[in-house]
């Protein structure tokens, strides 16, 4: 588990081992904070070897930071030289070019580096007008052996990409009339390889969308009073594939199928 504070200063935890610190990496600056974190386990490099990274990106116009979990050291530095804002990471493994991706949500647009090999730009995708990119956010999805990546707009749209085309697939208009003063969506994540769980920012509930039909098959009014501004899946040993939800109500809430 990873977790960072105010600081910028990252602790990774072994959740085994009684939480105990595993590795810790001060990455102080005053220019930004960080604003995404992954962890990728046993990831090939350019030697073929089983690697495990922890990859961090600030939210100013700085670097993203490569570390090897195994050695304990910085491996790489991605350096932004378009000086683009980072709000999102999400890490893919293109199966089509064997190849590992690092995929940054920015200021309106999508940037995709290669980050164990060298620092290619894979491609940069648009994301489109009022797209509040600091709330954005999204996973990849296969489907016939292509690479989805599904995005939110939390303007009020589901945008997927064919990353092997690297054109847009298809975009989902949640609502209709929208204010773009309004934040609508908060997060999205993929629910048992069939949906889309959406959550709410302005409406307080979640949405359910069919991945394959592209259509709304639910919606589900909110316990929080505040705003939804997080969710989480995971595995529980007892409700078995469950979903927790922040609200700005200070509140978490367990959820269950």
């Amino acid at each position: 588990m990873a977790s960072v504070d105010k600081n910028n200063v990252i602790i990774i935890w072994n959740i085994n081992n009684n939480y105990s610190k595993y590795y810790k990496i001060e990455s102080y600056t005053s220019k930004g904070f960080i604003s995404g974190i992954l962890l990728s386990f046993n990831i090939l490099d350019s030697t073929n070897k089983e690697n495990n990274y922890i990859i961090f990106s600030f939210n100013c116009k700085i670097y993203t930071n490569v570390y090897s979990l195994d050695h304990k050291l910085k491996i790489k530095t991605i350096k932004k030289t378009n000086e683009y804002n980072t709000y999102y990471l999400i890490f893919w493994n293109n199966q089509n070019d064997n190849n590992n991706y690092i995929i940054e949500l920015s200021d309106g647009i999508i940037y995709i580096y290669n980050i164990i090999n060298d620092d290619i730009l894979y491609c940069n995708l648009k994301l489109g007008p009022f797209d509040y990119s600091k709330n954005n956010c999204g996973f990849i999805y296969n489907k016939n052996n292509t690479d989805f990546l599904i995005i939110s707009s939390p303007c009020g749209n589901i945008v997927i990409w064919d990353l092997i085309s690297k054109c847009m697939y298809y975009n989902i208009s949640l609502y209709n009339n929208l204010d773009k003063n309004k934040l609508y969506l908060s997060y999205i994540l993929q629910w048992s390889n069939k949906y889309i769980i959406v959550c709410e920012y302005y409406y307080k509930g979640f949405k359910i969308i069919d991945i394959d039909k592209f259509k709304i098959i639910s919606s589900i009014k909110g316990k929080h009073t505040g705003s939804i501004i997080c969710s989480k899946k995971f595995y529980h040993p007892i409700y078995r594939e469950s979903l927790l939800s922040l609200g700005e109500d200070n509140n978490i809430i367990l959820w269950s199928t």
